[in-house]
């Protein structure tokens, strides 16, 4: 017996129904979700990224908790290290003077020219000198003040050496560097890939990491400096290694003097 013509009916219409809507679904979802290169490659960038921003945090913690302290310590060092050029030289041009006929009047125009020179360097010598007494000074006032508030919290102060002080500044900042140019690196090939600009990758891994950074309120300064890492040392080749600036506290003289 065959079916009725009403069910045949009813029947292709719900098929044709059917398909209908399942393609109108697809097409609607192609459009819907595109695919983006830059997505497929942004995952591996905010990993990157995720661990240069710890890097940064635990740089800030450190600074923020021992920076005035390491900042002193570093321009102990740098002023040691200028004062024992300049007394080196400073030496050598005294036992040249010593040399010379003790009546300046027999002295060429040449030899006044240079022993002013080197008058000028005993003054700068001093200047370094004051300079060491008084990063001394407030170092011990530092140190002070760091055993009274840990006298406070109920806690024993741990001394720690201007040298031990330097090495954990100094393993932080390289322990950042190596992080930020393997971020640098990772945007860079990111962008090739996907034929996107670093900026564009920088911002969406930035917006993966941000629902899952620990302290959110860090990334907005760490992108910033990122930022200002990737321009500098694309534009000049060089890296900032995060440690204080080795500028001397002083200007030497700007004369040079060879008494030889």
């Amino acid at each position: 017996m065959s079916r009725p013509p009403t069910l045949t009916h009813r029947s292709l219409l719900c098929c044709f129904l059917i398909a209908w809507f399942s393609g109108t679904a697809v097409a609607d979802g192609e459009k819907a979700e595109p695919i983006d290169d830059a997505d497929l490659v942004v995952p591996g960038v905010a990993q990157s990224l995720k661990y240069a921003l710890e890097s940064f945090e635990e740089f800030e913690e450190i600074r923020s908790a021992h920076g005035a302290r390491a900042e002193i310590a570093w321009k102990r060092i740098q002023i040691g290290d200028e004062r024992s050029r300049v007394l080196q030289q400073v030496q050598d041009g005294d036992a040249v003077v010593h040399t010379w006929p003790q009546n300046r009047y027999h002295w060429s125009v040449q030899q006044l020219e240079d022993f002013n020179t080197l008058q000028r360097y005993h003054q700068y010598l001093n200047g370094l000198d004051r300079d060491l007494r008084t990063l001394e000074q407030q170092g011990r006032m530092l140190d002070e003040a760091a055993r009274m508030q840990a006298q406070f919290k109920g806690k024993a102060a741990i001394p720690l050496d201007r040298e031990g002080l330097l090495r954990e500044f100094e393993r932080l900042g390289d322990k950042k560097l190596r992080a930020y140019v393997a971020a640098k690196l990772a945007v860079g090939e990111a962008a090739e890939e996907s034929k996107q600009t670093p900026t564009v990758i920088l911002q969406k891994a930035a917006a993966q990491i941000n629902s899952r950074a620990a302290t959110p309120q860090t990334l907005k300064p760490f992108i910033a400096e990122f930022k200002a890492f990737y321009g500098k040392s694309k534009s000049k080749g060089k890296h900032p290694t995060g440690k204080p600036a080795r500028t001397p506290a002083r200007k030497p003289p700007v004369e040079s003097f060879d008494l030889n």
